[in-house]
């Protein structure tokens, strides 16, 4: 394997450019998000967000297998069997056609159930949410089958072809809402069907990729199998899991709709968009991270694998609070800047999903290892069936009379029991040292947390709400968050580095 300072280099590397596609593409989301908002109105939004929902829901048939696949596909090149990648993708692309076949039945079947005569839909709009149903369909298809190609291109740690990609596909949904303003048609179906176009035209850019750079590391369809019992069992016990996750989301999106209606999913989305856009704060170094801890774990480096474990879970953590601080601190007026007409309870949600994403950020490196293990079987049981139950317990709080957002607050305890559960089976599993994670991860981050959030708490006190005290506040929390990371969150010979690097570039432009 190679050494830890060139696969250090490679992962600033990648993760510098996972940074630059994410920037591009968080501006193009809450843009978009504004825009598309505005265009379709409140019902409509909420509508597109419940349908959306209802699709993604059947993903749980899926995502189970595109989690074995990106797995085996990585540790076979961590192996460096070239050969047994190529089996791998023969048997994706056949096992992602049958489940695709699947999921289309079934969803026109329960799906359409759903629609037509359990949800809280306006009449007059039912027509076109069943046609937004099927483009909604068409475009989870079609993503359905990027699953073999992402894996290669992030498993050979080409991270600027990702980001390439993920900006193309950023610029084509802006050109998307532009397209929606201009012709007098039903937006709803109009926005569909456009959505559906950028899909296919970027699943079609990564398979001509693919073709041209990792032809050797492909095949056409084919079925082995040896392979395939060794990726259902897998895949069998990360079902438990990836479904939760979904249900998580979208299951209770589903029951939100029931007890309330279409302006409360319309606020649940929104807060979903900020969320998705603050995540991928963190979620570019993991992605950039992911293939060096699985092949870290094939070397069966302990030492290195505890330092990229608890190392990405504590910057990503520091990189969430970096604008998660001041959008909670501020959340009503940044929204109010940025949608104009602000759903009711959108603040409110915002802010309870952003600490969700924060508590989620402190597990993503415990669950990349845990599935480099290929022991799943106890731990999906036990996590998976926590993470299961964010559903019958938003439902039953629901229905005894609780707020909605009551609905976060059961996801952001579930989480917090899960990253407690994850730890034990980490350290059972790839010997991941508790106490040291708690006390250099989890710790860390709540006290820089802390920290942080002193002096812009004072200013909100202080000052009447405006541009000027939003401006204020959040460059407060900058500086606060970033003093509190490098003298509390650092290690001594991190800011060390920090200080080596920063003469470096001063150096290095006074001798220009």
């Amino acid at each position: 394997m190679e050494n830890h300072s060139s696969s250090n280099r490679r992962l600033a590397k990648n993760t510098l450019m996972l940074y630059a596609r994410m920037l591009l593409v968080m501006f193009v989301t809450l843009y978009t998000s504004r825009v598309v908002l505005r265009v379709l109105g409140v019902e409509d939004y909420g509508i597109y967000s419940v349908v959306g929902g209802i699709v993604v829901s059947f993903s749980i048939l899926s995502n189970a297998m595109s989690g074995a696949i990106s797995r085996f596909i990585t540790f076979s090149l961590g192996q460096g069997d070239i050969e047994k990648v190529r089996k791998l993708f023969g048997l994706s692309v056949s096992i992602l056609f049958c489940i695709g076949v699947l999921i289309i039945v079934c969803a026109e079947i329960i799906g359409s159930y759903l629609l037509n005569t359990q949800m809280n839909i306006p009449c007059n709009r039912i027509g076109a949410v069943n046609i937004l149903f099927q483009f909604s369909l068409a475009i989870f298809i079609i993503r359905l089958f990027s699953v073999p190609f992402n894996a290669l291109i992030i498993s050979n740690e080409r991270m600027s072809i990702y980001a390439y990609f993920g900006i193309g596909e950023a610029l084509l949904q802006l050109i998307v809402v532009f397209v929606l303003q201009l012709y007098p048609v039903d937006k709803l179906i109009m926005y569909g069907f456009l959505l559906s176009a950028v899909t296919l035209i970027y699943v079609i850019m990564q398979y001509v990729y693919c073709r041209n750079t990792f032809s050797t590391q492909m095949a056409r369809p084919t079925f082995d199998k040896g392979l395939f019992k060794e990726m259902a069992s897998f895949a069998g016990w990360n079902f438990i899991g990836t479904s939760a996750g979904i249900l998580k989301n979208q299951g209770v999106d589903i029951i939100v709709n029931v007890f309330t209606g279409v302006a409360i999913n319309a606020a649940r989305g929104i807060a979903l968009q900020v969320n998705t856009a603050v995540a991928s704060f963190s979620e570019n170094f993991i992605t950039a991270l992911r293939p060096q801890i699985i092949k870290t774990y094939v070397a069966d480096d302990k030492d290195h694998l505890n330092f990229l474990v608890e190392q990405g879970a504590r910057f990503s953590g520091y990189l969430l609070l970096f604008i998660t601080i001041p959008l909670i601190l501020e959340t009503n007026t940044l929204l109010q800047l940025w949608l104009k007409v602000v759903p009711p309870h959108t603040g409110t949600f915002a802010r309870l999903q952003l600490i969700d994403a924060v508590a989620m950020s402190l597990s993503q490196t415990l669950i990349i290892v845990l599935l480099a293990t290929g022991k799943i079987r106890n731990y999906q049981l036990v996590v998976g069936g926590i993470t299961l139950l964010n559903m019958p317990l938003s439902w039953l709080l629901l229905y005894c009379g609780f707020p909605v957002w009551v609905t976060y607050v059961v996801s952001i305890s579930l989480n917090i029991l899960c990253l407690v559960c994850r730890l034990l089976f980490a350290n059972h599993l790839a010997n991941i040292a508790i106490a040291r994670y708690l006390r250099k991860v989890v710790i860390h981050v709540i006290i820089v947390a802390c920290a942080s959030v002193v002096l812009p708490i004072i200013m909100i006190n202080i000052m009447e709400p405006s541009l000027q005290r939003v401006s204020f506040v959040i460059t407060t929390c900058i500086l606060t968050t970033s003093l509190s990371i490098f003298y509390v969150g650092m290690t001594a010979h991190e800011r060390i580095f920090i200080y080596s690097k920063a003469l470096s570039l001063i150096n290095k432009y006074h001798n220009k």
